[in-house]
């Protein structure tokens, strides 16, 4: 269920005008909205993909975009404070693009262990640290089994660097 927060007078202005020209009632005409957007997502070229395109690029946002996600720059790490650390804003942001809150607190404890643990560069591009934790956000979204899965691995091995089941480094 999306839920928007609509001035009630644009409300009354905006029902007013699915009326007059689609015929229908507002949750009508935006639900067919939402759609034509994943129409067009999935089809360029479509005319829903043109028209939809054209009304984004011409509109006039009254606000800027909120931040795009988490910067993860180990050069941030030091100057953090609690609860404001790079893996933190990851979390956070993870969770405002629907990831579980459990997930993304596991998601979260990923990428700090691989900058306290210094992984091997390769891991630590894995998780996180090349793209913004980007890619992790994909697969939480997903495959969210499959990043519980992955991510608890790693945390229980150290990154690989030990074996849970011999309980040594391998």
């Amino acid at each position: 269920m999306l839920r928007v927060k609509i001035a009630a007078e644009t409300r009354r202005a905006a029902a007013r005008i699915a009326r007059d020209y689609a015929r229908r009632d507002l949750e009508t005409v935006l639900a067919a909205f939402v759609g034509d957007l994943a129409v067009a997502a999935e089809r360029p070229g479509a005319w829903e993909h043109e028209r939809v395109c054209a009304w984004l690029s011409s509109h006039v946002w009254e606000c800027e975009p909120a931040n795009e996600g988490p910067r993860l720059r180990t050069e941030d790490v030091m100057d953090s404070t609690a609860g404001n650390y790079p893996w933190d804003g990851w979390e956070k942001w993870a969770v405002t693009q629907g990831v579980p809150a459990e997930l993304a607190a596991l998601g979260r404890a990923v990428i700090r262990e691989a900058w306290q643990h210094e992984w091997s560069e390769r891991l630590r591009a894995l998780c996180g640290w090349s793209d913004d934790g980007r890619q992790m956000l994909r697969l939480a979204l997903r495959n969210p089994a499959l990043a519980q899965a992955r991510w608890s691995r790693l945390l229980d091995t150290d990154g690989g660097l030990y074996n849970p089941e011999s309980e040594r480094a391998p």
